[in-house]
């Protein structure tokens, strides 16, 4: 576990700690490479005398070539390690299919396509690192076969270019199935992996600056580091073990300062990954011929299948353990309010609104994206949140069932999709579970209650949906209807 204690140190740690990380993995890939090549060399050298004939030469020649050989193997081990480097990355990346290249190069000649050559040329780029990996896998296979079989060349100079070439067909294999498999992708949290290891972004307990500002490493990773980088997933990652767990529990308290400045951004850090997922779904809903505003529900009856929309829910949700995070950390961390904030910083602050609002909007994107119907239908409770709400054009809303759609069953979207509305209604879950008195308030109707609007939704627009929306999905997770 790494400790990061200074501003500065935190500042760098897109280059500084990342880079340690992959030296570690130099280190430890040189050493088991030199145990892996001697034992090799003492076995092959073994089989030579026991068949009679020697290596090389006399002398000096065959220490020479044997220094030669094993430098060759340790380079063919760093060009890997490099390779990886390359194409490793915290998230799923799209590529460029020589068909999005093709209309891309043209569209450039003739000048059109300008709105789509960012993402385009960010699909190149992939595409490019993954054809580059999978070169460097074929000539670290050839020199590693080479470096470990050049000892037979006293039987036959040219066995050890022919299982080199082997060596090479092997590398070709090995890098277009870590390509095609996704095994460049980090998956998270494993500890015994160097690069998902958890880094503490806090000073050490006890210390002066854990006593004045022990969350400011911390903020500065999560504000300041790379958007998508490793970095910044290792900042997320810390955030939500803190934020979750008990083992530090004197950061989470640190967390709910009087001035209430460190919790709003802490929850703003969050909550701009959500928005930002929801945002991108709603640019694939303006794709399609569907109104937005006018016509919600049609959005969510049609089928998905019919919406030219999916290639950018795919890119979005690759996002899907940042997010995953960002919805376990403001769930927990409301939650947690409810008895670790003395100065009520959390309702005082407007966050519990921001909190629940966001995560309702990113539920019913998704749900839309997953062919989810709303079961809408009346509500037990009285007051405004029984009233059952409508959509402009589209008179009463009546209920209808759930459905998921088939065509996008068993894929790797509707598994992502459906991954992210379980967060999500988890995370409701959670701070209704822990507010759910605090959430009902006497309505004007004798023996009536209803939602507790003002401290739980957001004043401002939701970023999908409206208001009464927003307003009867949040009732029905207080009467644990919502599934």
């Amino acid at each position: 576990m790494y400790k990061i204690s200074s501003m500065e140190e935190t500042k760098n740690l897109n280059m500084e700690e990342v880079k340690k990380r992959w030296i570690r993995c130099l280190v430890w890939q040189q050493v088991v490479g030199t145990v892996l090549w001697i034992s090799w060399d003492m076995a092959i050298s073994l089989a030579a005398s026991c068949l009679g004939w020697m290596p090389l030469s006399q002398g000096v020649m065959p220490s020479l070539w044997g220094f030669f050989r094993f430098l060759v193997f340790q380079i063919s081990l760093a060009m890997l390690l490099v390779a990886h480097c390359i194409v490793t990355s915290p998230e799923e990346k799209a590529a460029a299919s020589v068909w999005e290249m093709t209309g891309g190069l043209i569209g450039a000649v003739l000048g059109g396509g300008r709105g789509r050559r960012g993402a385009l040329r960010r699909k190149a780029q992939t595409s490019g690192d993954w054809l580059l990996f999978v070169l460097i896998s074929m000539l670290g296979g050839f020199l590693a076969v080479f470096s470990v079989t050049g000892g037979l060349m006293q039987m036959d100079v040219f066995a050890p270019f022919h299982m080199a070439l082997r060596g090479a067909a092997f590398g070709f294999i090995y890098g277009v199935h870590y390509v095609f498999k996704k095994r460049w992708v980090l998956s998270f949290p494993i500890i015994q992996v160097v690069h998902t290891r958890r880094c503490v972004f806090a000073p050490p307990q006890g210390s002066a600056a854990a006593e004045t500002n022990p969350t400011d490493p911390l903020l500065v990773a999560l504000e300041e580091s790379s958007r998508r980088s490793l970095a910044q997933y290792l900042a997320y990652l810390d955030l939500c073990m803190v934020s979750e767990n008990n083992v530090d529990s004197w950061r989470r308290a640190a967390f709910f300062e009087e001035t209430g400045e460190t919790y709003k951004r802490i929850i703003s850090a969050c909550l701009r990954p959500l928005e930002h997922m929801a945002i991108k779904l709603l640019e694939g809903l303006d794709s399609s011929s569907v109104d937005k505003t006018a016509d919600i529900l049609s959005q969510q009856m049609r089928s998905p299948t019919d919406r030219p929309l999916y290639e950018n829910a795919k890119e979005v949700l690759n996002d899907f353990q940042l997010c995953s995070w960002c919805a376990r950390t403001v769930a927990s961390l409301t939650a947690n309010s409810h008895d670790e904030d003395r100065f009520g910083v959390a309702q005082l602050s407007g966050c519990n609104g921001a909190v629940v609002s966001t995560l309702l909007s990113c539920l019913i994107i998704v749900e839309v994206y997953l062919g989810k119907r709303s079961n809408i239908q009346p509500m037990h409770l009285m007051g405004p949140a029984s009233i059952k709400w409508t959509v402009p054009s589209r008179g009463a809303v009546m209920e209808v069932g759930k459905r998921h759609s088939v065509a996008l069953k068993k894929t790797a979207l509707h598994k992502k999709a459906y991954a992210m509305a379980d967060v999500l209604r988890t995370s409701i879950y959670q701070i209704v579970s822990v507010f759910q008195d605090e959430m009902l308030v006497r309505g004007s109707n004798a023996g009536g209650l209803s939602v507790a609007e003002r401290d739980w939704l957001s004043k401002i627009k939701p970023v999908y949906g409206t208001h009464e929306m927003l307003l009867q999905k949040l009732g029905m997770f207080l009467e644990f209807r919502a599934s």
